[in-house]
C-alpha cells in the first residue's frame, strides 16, 4: 500500500488576494485611470474620482487571462485543418485554381529537381526515338 498525503485547505491570507490582482499590472491600470480623470475637461468630485479609480482597479483585477489552452478547451476539437498551408510549406509546391463542372478546385503543382546527367540521357533518348 502507498501512503496518500491529505492536503487540507487553509484559509486565504490577504497576500494571496494581492497576488491574484497582479500588482504590477494593476498599478499601471490605476495610474492610467487616475491620469485620465485628472486630464478631464472638468474635474470630478474627489469622492467620485476615488470610486471611479477603485472600480477600474476591481474590474481589471477580475479579468481572467485567456491563453491558447483555455480557448482550445472552450472550443473543443479542431474541425478544419489548413491543408493548403501544410502542403505549400514544402519547397517546390505551388497552388493554383482550376474551373471544373462542379465549380472549382485547388491544384497543388509539385516540382522536383533532377541531376543534369539524368536529364541529358532522357532528352537524348527522346531525340533518337523521334527519328
Amino acid at each position: 500500500m502507498t501512503d496518500a498525503t491529505v492536503h487540507t485547505a487553509q484559509p486565504a491570507r490577504w497576500q494571496d488576494y494581492v497576488q491574484l490582482l497582479k500588482p504590477r499590472v494593476m498599478s499601471l491600470v490605476v495610474f492610467t485611470g487616475f491620469a485620465g480623470l485628472m486630464l478631464a475637461p472638468k474635474l470630478p468630485h474627489p469622492l467620485l474620482a476615488a470610486v471611479a479609480v477603485l472600480c477600474i482597479a476591481v474590474a481589471a483585477g477580475a479579468a481572467v487571462p485567456v491563453d491558447a489552452g483555455v480557448v482550445r478547451d472552450a472550443l473543443g476539437r479542431q474541425r478544419f485543418f489548413q491543408e493548403a498551408a501544410e502542403r505549400t510549406a514544402v519547397p517546390g509546391v505551388a497552388t493554383g485554381l482550376a474551373v471544373t463542372g462542379t465549380g472549382g478546385d485547388v491544384l497543388f503543382v509539385e516540382a522536383t529537381a533532377i541531376s543534369s546527367s539524368f536529364a541529358s540521357r532522357r532528352s537524348s533518348s527522346r531525340r533518337s526515338s523521334a527519328r
